[in-house]
């Protein structure tokens, strides 16, 4: 018997992953999560598919997290719409899945995010967040319309619509009479970085600084403030525009924080004016050192003149951002610094080879992988491998590494975050440093945790969860102590599950193993065996209470070429095997208005309708199963409880709405009524938006007799939506010389989302190229067995 105690769930993973408290609930341990997707592509276009890998990691180890089982993968459209959804079932932090998306989806920015039930105690802090470009291949006008989103124009941004430069002073505040490294970013109304130039002026006129961008607009420059004088920036854009923006406020008193990497070790330089010596009689400062909010470096420090240098061993700390944090000797944050720690001792080498640089097209390709670590010695590492027509797709910006140890710690948009972590590029960790003083200056992600409350709503999923409650017959009130049955025929492993309602009348069951959509009874009855109350069901998977906001609309140059081409080859293969857009057998036959559902969707009757009321003659039928089956056509198979219809080439299951309401939790016992206790049935075909698709549904109403259903309310009968089954990606092998005359435009040439190094760090994989004349792109990404997340890249040409 499977009793499931939601608590104990919390005190034993809690217990395994840490000893961070809540503050309103101390007695339960909390952990982190983490996700990273890798997608096989940035761009798409119509009829694409989208290929992910899911890697969980604990987010203060970056270790593979068997914490939960359960991710939810979601893709918005451009207006902040659910088009796409599905459970992925996660083994040790792995698991794969897509998206197939429709020949006549609207073009735009859509945004994909995924994230773990466990994680929604935390807003939307650790959700993975990923902007794809979609194009439409049918009618490439067919594009989404959104509205750019409104820039901030708080700490000194400029008040023009198109460009925006900010100011970040390192520490955190410009401080009188103290020198000062200030740091800025300049973006363009799309959120891209653009060059700059400018000078900076005080309140009299006087020229304090001039500063250039040194990369993706960013820069700095050092002057001394005074106090009681305001300075401004006039700023000079790349595209001939001008903007006078002020400069952050001068603060009276306080503590300038100077961080440098010297060797192995972080010099950190801190320095008060007068004032705060004056107000300081112990001249104390206290500087501490974390990593993902775990304390790592703290000492007491004594200023001598109104400076102190402290030296913190790099060592001390895992690879990844760590917050520098000076605080008086009231125990009050004066200034903080984020520094990037590399140990190059810990650092894999991960390196992929192809047998050759340049192929034919249809020729087989054999990919070599190797991961070694810094004493070249063999590494395990779980990857996954995407290889893309780089001369129709942009490369992306992002990979596994620039996410778990870069992205997700900071906020924000990160410009070519690969470029910090490419071992090629001799100036990244420079570039990372400065970057880390402008958008890594404001809102720490742990340091706002840390300062948060917060009340544990979601527990961490071992498998699918079904919930509900047991409400009297005749009442409103909910029934504890009653004994919940759940038989799920369809899932992997154990078919029979119990538990309890609670106090409150509610029961939850956690753990189901199941795939795809699944047939579930579940019954409730007293501790004398006896059937009571009506079994109620809530949503199986209930969606993020969190919402992206409306996505710009790229339009870059690139995205247009990519639309241009992408057009082009779906012409070309819709050539080759036939343009038939017709549906076979459909015919409209209703212009009636839509019938909006509960959910809100449309639906229009669209083809086959069926309306009839029961004759005395229509009792040797039985239940209403056998009345289906022998009184309407279009009946393709029969299940052990229901019926399924052949629509447009598709096996289509009916939903219900009964005496003008519709169902709510889908239940499919209504086949078993009594053919007598019915006194109509109508049977229509219907066609509705459902997730951006328009899909054909078959609606069943019937109308009963007083008191034809209240028998056995007890019992309900229903299916859900188990995990997604993903689909394995079509890869031609070309053995016969037919299959070579048959035109390949494939802009994904091969994804493998699942392959680990052997004892050796070595694996080996083999595909075969497509048609197109073009530059390949392989990448490889993944992550050890100790968590080190990798990538790495490799090019080849097909002439």
């Amino acid at each position: 018997m499977k009793y499931k105690k939601a608590i104990c769930i919390v005190l034993v993973i809690g217990s395994l992953c840490g000893s961070v408290f809540l503050k309103a609930q101390k007695s339960i341990p909390i952990f982190f999560e983490k996700v990273y997707l890798h997608t096989d592509r940035s761009f798409y276009a119509g009829g694409d598919n989208i290929w992910f890998k899911a890697y969980l990691v604990n987010a203060r180890t970056n270790a593979a997290s068997n914490t939960s089982n359960n991710l939810y993968v979601e893709l918005f459209a451009p207006d902040a719409k659910v088009v796409k959804r599905a459970i992925i079932r996660l083994e040790d932090g792995i698991g794969i899945g897509d998206f197939k998306l429709p020949d006549s989806i609207v073009g735009g920015t859509y945004h994909l995010r995924a994230y773990t039930n466990w994680m929604k105690n935390f807003g939307n802090h650790f959700f993975f967040e990923k902007d794809i470009d979609v194009v439409n291949i049918v009618n490439t006008s067919a594009k989404a319309k959104t509205k750019t989103t409104d820039l901030s124009t708080k700490n000194g941004a400029s008040t023009t619509m198109a460009n925006h430069i900010y100011f970040f002073p390192e520490g955190g505040t410009l401080v009188a009479n103290l020198n000062a490294l200030v740091s800025f970013k300049a973006i363009n109304a799309a959120g891209k970085s653009i060059e700059t130039n400018g000078v900076v002026y005080s309140e009299k006129g006087d020229t304090v600084a001039r500063f250039n961008t040194t990369y993706l607009g960013m820069g700095s420059f050092n002057f001394i403030p005074m106090a009681d004088v305001d300075y401004k920036a006039i700023v000079y854009f790349k595209d001939k525009t001008a903007a006078t923006v002020d400069l952050p406020a001068v603060y009276a008193q306080g503590y300038t924080l100077g961080i440098n990497k010297k060797d192995t070790n972080i010099i950190a330089n801190i320095t008060a004016n007068q004032a705060v010596l004056a107000s300081n009689a112990f001249k104390e400062i206290i500087v501490v050192g974390r990593n993902t909010g775990k304390l790592l470096y703290k000492e007491k420090i004594l200023l001598k003149d109104g400076k102190a240098t402290v030296t913190i061993s790099q060592n001390l700390f895992p690879n990844g951002v760590a917050a520098i944090t000076v605080y008086d000797n009231q125990l009050r944050p004066n200034a903080e610094r984020l520094v990037y720690v590399e140990h190059a001792n810990q650092l894999i080498n991960l390196v992929v080879a192809t047998d050759k640089t340049v192929y034919k097209s249809k020729e087989k390709v054999v990919l070599n992988v190797t991961a070694t670590d810094a004493k070249n010695q063999p590494v395990t590492a779980n990857l996954s491998l995407s290889v893309i027509d780089e001369g129709l797709l942009q490369s992306s910006t992002s990979n596994i590494a620039s996410y778990l140890n870069l992205e997700s710690e900071i906020k924000g948009d990160i410009e070519n975050a690969a470029a910090y972590f490419d071992y090629n590029n001799n100036q990244r960790l420079q570039q990372l440093d400065l970057l880390l003083r402008t958008q890594g200056w404001r809102s720490f992600l742990w340091r706002q945790l840390a300062d948060t409350a917060y009340t544990i709503k979601f527990l961490p999923e071992s498998g699918i969860a079904i919930s509900g409650s047991v409400k009297e017959l005749f009442g409103k009130k909910l029934i504890p102590n009653m004994n919940i049955t759940l038989l799920a025929p369809g899932a992997k492993g154990d078919k029979l599950y119990f538990t309890k309602t609670d106090t409150l009348g509610k029961y939850y069951l956690d753990g189901l193993p199941l795939y795809g959509m699944q047939p579930i009874k579940i019954n409730s009855k007293n501790d004398k065996g006896k059937k009571g109350g009506i079994i109620m069901m809530d949503e199986a998977t209930k969606p993020s209470i969190y919402y992206p906001s409306i996505i710009p609309m790229n339009e870059s140059i690139e995205i247009k070429d990519f639309a241009e081409e992408a057009q082009k080859r779906w012409a070309m293969e819709k050539k080759n095997i036939g343009n038939d857009a017709t549906l076979p057998g459909v015919t409209v036959t209703s212009t009636s208005k839509p019938i909006i559902t509960r959910d809100g969707t449309p639906e229009t009757n669209f083809g086959y309708a069926f309306s009839q009321n029961i004759q005395s003659e229509d009792k040797q039928w039985g239940t209403l199963e056998n009345y289906l089956i022998h009184k309407t056509s279009a009946v393709a198979d029969v299940e052990a409880e229901g019926v399924n219809y052949q629509v447009n080439g598709k096996l289509v299951r009916p939903s219900f709405t009964v005496d003008n309401r519709e169902d709510v939790f889908e239940r499919i016992d209504y086949y078993a009524i009594p053919i007598d206790q019915i006194v109509s049935v109508s049977l229509n075909q219907v066609i509705g938006n459902v997730n951006g698709n328009f899909v054909d549904r078959i609606r069943i109403r019937l109308i009963l007799k007083p008191g034809a259903y209240n028998q056995d309310m007890a019992l309900l009968i229903t299916e859900i939506d188990g995990y997604y089954e993903s689909r394995t990606f079509y890869a031609p092998t070309y053995l016969l010389s037919s299959e070579k005359k048959k035109p390949d435009l494939r802009t994904t040439i091969f994804w493998e989302p699942q392959f680990i190094t052997d004892q050796n760090g070595k694996a080996t994989i083999s595909y075969f190229n497509a048609d197109p004349k073009t530059s390949i792109k392989v990448c490889v990404q993944g992550i050890t067995n100790n968590g080190m997340p990798v990538q790495a890249n490799t090019k080849y040409s097909v002439k």
